[in-house]
């Protein structure tokens, strides 16, 4: 190429020989190899001075374009020849060491080389050294002033440019520090936020399956009271239980299974615990004999109704906790921690979060008689006794989306399930953080919010379980004038608190049929002390007090029996 540096470097094809690559060159030239991802680009309009005496460099003309290429020194054998011998002669490419080469004007991957001509007859040069082929840039005019020079002490002799290039080695520190950087970049690249459903279902998951395996409280409440299971006769097969995935993802399903089988040991649990939403629609179409979780809704009642002509059985087995999201918890009323606000009643929480209605529903049957006028809302702290600066401020009311079934549950309590909320209600969903975690920002916002106030399930912890902090939670009274009962696992436990979860198992009877054995002795058996102390065990959900296990035991009994109406559970 020495000889043409009046031209632009033209690109030749790439020959592949076994693993070597060589660039084709002019005819009787020999090949020039290519190494991968070892070459600086020549900057256009710059000198790059190679080691030997000035004398013994031969000074390429100036193309057109202005690149400039320097040519390694001729080949003891040559270097008495003419001007003209080495016409045809390429040199082996050598490489600069990494502190006298010039640095590139752009960025690149690989080392700057520079290319000898080739000396007639020198058939000698590593094999394996290969460079890429060049890309011609475009030049400019310029002053050589302009040019970087190599500082004459850093020049080697002339002999050894047929010397044998030396690698550049990259420090295995550097490549480390390299690689753990691009890491991450990539990693920050990829963690934000999502609100996409199946990201928030895998995330849901990950939560629910290391909260599962807690202890969330070791409080033992006196379960003396409660009776004990007495079989009232043997039972073999299988139970299909179907719905809500925290009976498994804790140990509670694994514990109901082994306590009961010795009692029964001919009986057999098959789980398939995924969602709520599958507990009534499984007994609906014969894949279940036994659903357990939530209330059932209004749709799902209807649906099992609509197939049936008939309600499903409905039966207590707990209660939902105090702190643990997930497992069903009570419902707190919380305020800004700034809030004079202590206590409030059901009918003032109605005025707040409701509206005017028409009536309300009670399952699937509409009730008129649930109706109420506009001149009951609350919209105002004034409304509710506040004084000062607090009199005229705006109530600024927080929920959560109503597809959600807490909504639903609020609105049954509160709303007389009339589902009329009020028309400024801000509404929250669940979402994916950055770092992989179910979180919903509700308690923040309303932290930073003197005038909110928000019902919310486990209100002394935040979804993700770090305690909420910054909000007040009020005692709540189920009558006008009292009592006002504080939220806390004892009143959640006794059920004085009035907006307290519960758990439900449902299956079916046929009218005038008794229900079917095996599930009635495994309902028995969950309602008994012996249950119960597995829920206590479990740690998360509430055991059901003696009262009130008594009165789903006789429930239970009377639907063994083919004379009593299929709607069952006491309340």
């Amino acid at each position: 190429m020495g000889r043409q540096a009046h031209q632009r470097p033209r690109l030749q094809p790439a020959l592949r020989n076994c693993h070597r690559v060589l660039q084709q060159g002019a005819a009787g030239e020999r090949q020039v190899e290519r190494r991968s991802a070892r070459l600086w680009q020549l900057s256009p309009r710059r000198r790059h001075h190679v080691s030997g005496s000035r004398s013994g460099r031969r000074r390429g003309a100036q193309g057109s374009g202005g690149d400039r290429l320097r040519a390694l020194p001729p080949g003891p054998a040559q270097r008495d020849q003419g001007a003209g011998a080495g016409q045809n002669d390429c040199r082996p490419v050598r490489r600069l060491q990494p502190r006298y080469r010039a640095k590139p004007l752009i960025p690149a991957l690989g080392r700057s080389i520079a290319l000898g001509e080739r000396q007639a007859g020198d058939a000698h040069g590593r094999e394996d050294a290969r460079v890429h082929p060049l890309r011609p840039e475009q030049g400019s005019a310029g002053a050589g002033a302009a040019r970087r020079q190599v500082p004459a002490a850093h020049r080697r002799g002339g002999a050894r440019g047929t010397q044998e290039a030396r690698p550049i080695h990259r420090s295995e520190p550097m490549i480390k520090t390299a690689v753990g950087v691009a890491l991450l970049v990539s990693t920050a690249l990829a963690a934000k936020e999502s609100t996409e459903g199946l990201d928030m279902q895998a995330a849901r998951a990950r939560m629910m399956t290391a909260r599962g395996k807690k202890v969330s409280y070791t409080n033992k409440f006196d379960l003396s009271a409660l009776p004990h299971y007495e079989p009232q006769q043997k039972v073999s097969g299988t139970i299909r239980i179907r719905g809500s995935n925290y009976i498994t993802d804790g140990p509670l399903g694994s514990y109901w299974e082994a306590a009961f089988r010795k009692y029964q040991p001919g009986a057999r649990i098959d789980y398939q615990m995924k969602t709520t939403l599958a507990a009534v629609p499984s007994l609906t179409f014969g894949d279940g004999d036994v659903g357990i979780g939530r209330k059932v809704t209004f749709a799902e009642q209807e649906m099992f109704e609509r197939y049936k002509d008939r309600s499903p059985v409905e039966v207590e087995v707990a209660t939902g906790s105090y702190d643990v999201p997930g497992w069903q918890p009570g419902y707190g009323i919380v305020v800004h921690k700034d809030n004079p606000v202590t206590q409030l009643t059901i009918r003032q929480l109605d005025g707040i979060f409701g509206s005017e209605r028409l009536g309300g529903w009670d399952g699937t049957s509409w009730r008129p008689q649930a109706a109420r006028g506009e001149e009951e809302n609350i919209r105002t702290w004034g409304q509710l006794g506040l004084t000062g600066e607090w009199k005229d401020k705006p109530i600024h009311v927080y929920g959560l989306t109503l597809r959600y079934h807490q909504a639903t549950e609020i609105s049954d309590m509160i709303l007389k399930g009339s589902d009329k909320w009020n028309e400024h209600l801000r509404i929250y969903a669940n979402y994916v953080s950055a770092d992989g975690k179910l979180e919903r920002s509700l308690g923040d916002d309303l932290a930073n919010d003197r005038y909110g106030i928000a019902y919310v399930a486990a209100p002394t912890a935040k979804l993700g379980g770090e305690a909420a902090r910054g909000l007040k939670i009020l005692a709540v009274a189920e009558k006008n004038g009292g009592p006002y009962v504080p939220y806390s696992l004892e009143t959640l436990h006794d059920r004085s608190y009035p907006l307290y979860s519960r758990i439900y198992a449902y299956a079916d009877r046929a009218p005038g049929k008794p229900m079917n054995p095996r599930v009635a002795e495994f309902l028995r058996f969950v309602v008994s002390q012996e249950g119960q102390a597995a829920v206590q065990r479990d740690g998360k959900y509430l055991p059901l007090t003696a009262d009130v296990a008594k009165a789903q035991l006789k429930a239970i009994d009377e639907l063994t029996r083919s004379t009593v109406p299929t709607r069952a559970a006491a309340k």
